[in-house]
């Protein structure tokens, strides 16, 4: 509520996007909530309510953002944003008013956006979300949290008792989440412990997180021109490899490089699908590089089940499937991987 009533107070060209879990009784209440406090601030307003298989956290967290998505893509015009999201003026933050502004955002005060998704997750939040990724058991990407493409999060730098302040000095209304105090969550369990961590240890948590995300990004960058390189090199393989190696060509070649050599069995994927290419890199490489394969064809996992694939690359006979926690499957073939 803070977060769509600093937009309206800027003159921010915004949306109101308010996904409506239906998983409480009382989760109808929330979105009349947001609705009139749309409507009292000439904010548009869409929402949408679902049906879920299931009450957990992934699933609605994957339905939430999907809606979101389709928001951007079919809803928003080239030059605005959506979900609170806003193409903010040029002028500095005494928009907000003489309370607001005092706080306000520093994505608020002076920046253009275009496009994006804006959401109220705060210090807490982050800090929560670091906690269950390492219960879970995570690599170093475990601490860059919140980091979705096309997002912004103004409000990442507060702690909610500091959002809760703010919103009561502004004379705003919310509603608490009723099962928040639920201990059928993870997250609220881990609630109850990252709550009382020093304001000093959540920043440095942040710190981290943005160190982090700068990394995840420059990585990412690096993977993507790899993966470009190697479908390029792959084609002119393909077409040389018939005049380059000889009819009795060297049985190392032949083994080194099956694709080049006219394989059969050769992945669509190109070079980043060998076996050679994880045998032989290090884990850590090793492991970025299959992440990006596995998210090139629309899978996403966690660090130990990648350690647990590459372990099968390398060990598993030929032909042998190794089975995703998606129900997704890798055939292991005896030069290639193949995602089915």
């Amino acid at each position: 509520m803070l977060l769509a009533y600093l937009f309206a107070a800027s003159g921010a060209n915004a949306k109101v996007a308010h996904f409506n879990h239906g998983l409480r009784p009382d989760s109808d209440e929330d979105e009349r909530l947001v609705q009139n406090f749309a409507n009292q601030h000439n904010l548009e307003f869409v929402s949408e309510r679902a049906t879920l298989p299931s009450d957990s956290e992934d699933t609605a967290r994957r339905a939430r953002h999907q809606f979101f998505a389709e928001q951007c893509r079919v809803n928003c015009p080239r030059d605005s944003l959506s979900s609170a999201g806003a193409e903010c003026p040029t002028e500095r933050g005494e928009t907000l008013g003489a309370r607001g502004a005092a706080k306000a955002p520093a994505v608020l005060r002076g920046k253009k956006l275009v496009r994006v998704i804006a959401t109220a997750h705060h210090l807490d939040d982050l800090v929560e979300t670091i906690a269950i990724n390492l219960s879970r058991g995570t690599g170093w990407r475990g601490l860059a949290v919140l980091n979705r493409d096309h997002y912004i999060r103004p409000l990442l730098e507060l702690e909610k008792s500091e959002i809760k302040s703010l919103a009561r000095d502004l004379g705003i209304k919310w509603r608490e989440d009723s099962t928040n105090q639920s201990t059928k969550y993870l997250r609220n369990r881990l609630r109850q412990k990252t709550a009382a961590l020093p304001f000093d240890t959540k920043r440095q948590l942040l710190q981290l997180r943005n160190r982090q995300v700068a990394i995840s990004n420059e990585i990412e960058e690096v993977l993507r021109r790899l993966f470009s390189v190697a479908e390029a090199c792959e084609g002119d393989c393909a077409r040389l490899a018939p005049k380059g190696i000889s009819e009795g060509g060297s049985l190392r070649a032949k083994r080194n490089f099956p694709m080049a050599m006219g394989e059969v069995d050769a992945a669509p994927e190109g070079l980043i699908s060998r076996r050679l290419l994880y045998k032989r890199l290090d884990d850590p490489l090793a492991l970025e590089l299959l992440r990006h394969l596995l998210l090139q064809n629309g899978i996403k996992t966690t660090r130990p089940e990648l350690s647990r694939l590459l372990q099968a690359i390398r060990t598993y006979k030929p032909q042998k499937r190794f089975q995703l926690t998606n129900n997704r499957f890798i055939l292991i073939r005896r030069h290639d991987l193949q995602v089915l």
